[in-house]
This record gives structure tokens, C-alpha cells and sequence, in this order.
């Protein structure tokens, strides 16, 4: 690849050089596989850097994906200094990063599209290089790229790749992926969740979608494990069971509850647990000429994820979609969002309408 930003990957490398002990550094990651992964990677190449771990580790509820004020009056609180965030979309909230630069230096790790690039080190290949966008990264994957830099990262790879499997992010490294398997002694498969690797990440997918409050218990096992059996044989693997029958039971009702208008399908559902993730990617497979928005309907507003394998911009479509309505955003093929309840028809009936306009 060639570099588009010379100065962006020094000053993301020299962030991670110039860390020390008395810095008090704090990690905050998203919730799924791959900001699990990604979160323990940084943690990971913080501690080889400075011969510490780090201070604190944070993550925020699933759905959200920028840094709420909250989070920033507790890192001020904690007298953090130094910031690192992966897999959060956050620099589409520049004001509230701006609160969190008056007391710290951040570093964000990403790969969703580009808002700002003000008040931190905002590194996401799309910056770094001379690529159109990130949507084939996984977070896990661009940690893991920088860290590899500065240290021995080595015995970490698996780690990454169980990220990249989660994100759905294998297709341009299924040579890195197969050197995995070889190195660790796993049967490789072109359907990547097959394997030891992609069933590392529904372990954890499970867990958080089982309860919310096990994220930390997900990271800890991901941080303290020597290799993709201990994540196996972790207590988080007791949900997977749980899990897969209620995905089952939701997929099994679609063809009876589905709103399905042309390419595009509404598919709102009510689970026991947080799935609609994982239904979105499922039935996308085998729906692959729509746009599937699964809408998770419980409480007082609406958790979305879309999926689509048809030559569709998603994110674009459900970010303009829901101004004024919510917010949504993500990549082309996978998106999501959070839509007020009382603004859901007419979040609807903007998708369509916006889906028309750009003649896709």
C-alpha cells in the first residue's frame, strides 16, 4: 500500500513510544468480538511499551459508538492522560473529544469512515494509506498492524484474527488467516466461523449478547488466555448454547414477521437477548440481494443493524435516513444505529425514500 500520511503513522507510533509508567492510560473498546480483541491488543502493546498495564479499561453499552460525556467526566476523575480507543466511530463527535484532549492526549484506532480528524491522533487506514475506505480492516487487525511495528506481537496473532473473523473482515486476509491456522495447529475453512478462530469469537458474541455487563469478563478472558483454547474452555463458552437457540427461534419467524418491500426488509423482533447482530449477518447469507434492517424494538427506542451483500451503501443510506431521528452509521455492508421510537415509521419510510434517490 502506498502512504498517503507520512505524519499520521509516525505520530501514532511516537503516542505509543513516549508512554511511560507515570502516565495513568486508560483503553476504551467496543463490546462485539472485534472491539474485545482490539481492546486487549492495545492493552497488550501498552504494557510491552512501558513494562505496565494498563490503568483502566473501559467500555461503553453496545450501541454506542461515540464517547458519551459521561465516560469523559469518569477518565477525568480516574486523572487519565492518555487515551486509547478502538472499534468507536467517536471522532463523529468532535466536541466531546475536544472535552476529553483539554486533560488528555487520545489516540484513536478505527476503521469506520472519517467525520473529524481534530482534537486526537485520529489513525485509520483510509488516513494512513491510498485506500477509498477501511470497510475490509477489522479493528482488531489495525492494532495489531501498528503494535507489530513496535514490538514482538507475535504470540498475538490469533487474537487478531479472531477479531477479523468476528468483523466479517477475511476476505483480502485469508493468506494471514491460513498462517494462523498452520501456526496454532487449526483446521482451516473458507467459511471462517467454522473454525477454531470464528468459533473464539461467537464465544464472546455470546456472552455479550446474553448480558451487556459481561464485555469486562470477555476482555479478561481474551487478555489472560495463551492461545484460542483457553478462550474455548473459558466460562464465557457456557452462553453459546443459550444463544444459538433463541437466534434459531428469531430466523425461524422471518419469513412470517418480515416487512419486506422489494430490496429493502424491515425485520423488527423482541429477543431475549441482544442478537440482532448476529440475525442481520445470518440471514443476509442467505438473502444476499436486500438490505436487511433487523430492529431490536425492546425499550423506549430502537436498536438497529443492517446488513446487505448487494451493491448497496448502507451506512450511507441509514445516516442520512435517521437525521433528526436518531443516529446510524457504520460500513457499507454492515451498519447500525439507534432510532428514537416515536420516529420509527418515519425512519422507514426515509430509508426507502433515501435508498430511491441515490438510484441504488
Amino acid at each position: 500500500m502506498k502512504v498517503r500520511n507520512p505524519e499520521l503513522i509516525k505520530a501514532t507510533e511516537d503516542f505509543f513510544k513516549t508512554l511511560t509508567k507515570e502516565d495513568v492510560v486508560a483503553v476504551i473498546h467496543h463490546t462485539d468480538p472485534d472491539g474485545v480483541t482490539s481492546g486487549v491488543l492495545a492493552a497488550k502493546l501498552v504494557e510491552r511499551i512501558r513494562g505496565k498495564p494498563v490503568d483502566v479499561r473501559y467500555n461503553q453499552e453496545g450501541g454506542e459508538v461515540t464517547i458519551l460525556p459521561a465516560t469523559v467526566e469518569m477518565l477525568k476523575q480516574k486523572n487519565v492522560t492518555k487515551v486509547v480507543i478502538t472499534d468507536l466511530n467517536c471522532d463523529g463527535d468532535a466536541a466531546t473529544l475536544k472535552s476529553m484532549s483539554e486533560f488528555a492526549n487520545v489516540m484513536v484506532l478505527d476503521h469506520h469512515p472519517v467525520s473529524s480528524t481534530e482534537h486526537a491522533i485520529i489513525y485509520k487506514p483510509q488516513l494512513a494509506y491510498d485506500i477509498e475506505d477501511a470497510s475490509g480492516y477489522s479493528a482488531a487487525q489495525i492494532v495489531y498492524d501498528v503494535a507489530a511495528v513496535l514490538v514482538d506481537m507475535e504470540d498475538l496473532d490469533w487474537m487478531c484474527a479472531v477479531g477479523m473473523i468476528g468483523d466479517v473482515a477475511t476476505k483480502k486476509w485469508e493468506g494471514f488467516l491460513k498462517k494462523v491456522c498452520e501456526k496454532w495447529k487449526i483446521a482451516p475453512n473458507n467459511e471462517w466461523f467454522e473454525t477454531v478462530l470464528g468459533h473464539c469469537a461467537i464465544v464472546i458474541s455470546s456472552a455479550e449478547a446474553f448480558d451487556k455487563t459481561k464485555v469486562g469478563e470477555c476482555y479478561d478472558v481474551v487478555y489472560n488466555a495463551k492461545g484460542p483454547d483457553d478462550v474455548l474452555n473459558s466460562k464465557l463458552a457456557q452462553y453459546e448454547e443459550i444463544i444459538n437457540k433463541e437466534i434459531n427461534r428469531v430466523i425461524d419467524e422471518y419469513d412470517e414477521k418480515a416487512d419486506k418491500e422489494g430490496e429493502i426488509v424491515f425485520y423488527e423482533i423482541e429477543p431475549k437477548f441482544g442478537i440482532k447482530g448476529t440475525v442481520a449477518s445470518l440471514l443476509s447469507k442467505r438473502h444476499k440481494d436486500k438490505m436487511l434492517i433487523v430492529a431490536d424494538t425492546r425499550g423506549d427506542k430502537v436498536h438497529i443493524s443492517m446488513r446487505t451483500q448487494a451493491d448497496i451503501p448502507g451506512n450511507e443510506i441509514l445516516a442520512e435516513a435517521a437525521e433528526g431521528k436518531g443516529v446510524a452509521g457504520g460500513h457499507r455492508m454492515a451498519a447500525g444505529g439507534t432510532i428514537r421510537k416515536d420516529k420509527w415509521e418515519e425512519f422507514k419510510e426515509a430509508v426507502k425514500r433515501v435508498k430511491h434517490e441515490k438510484g441504488v
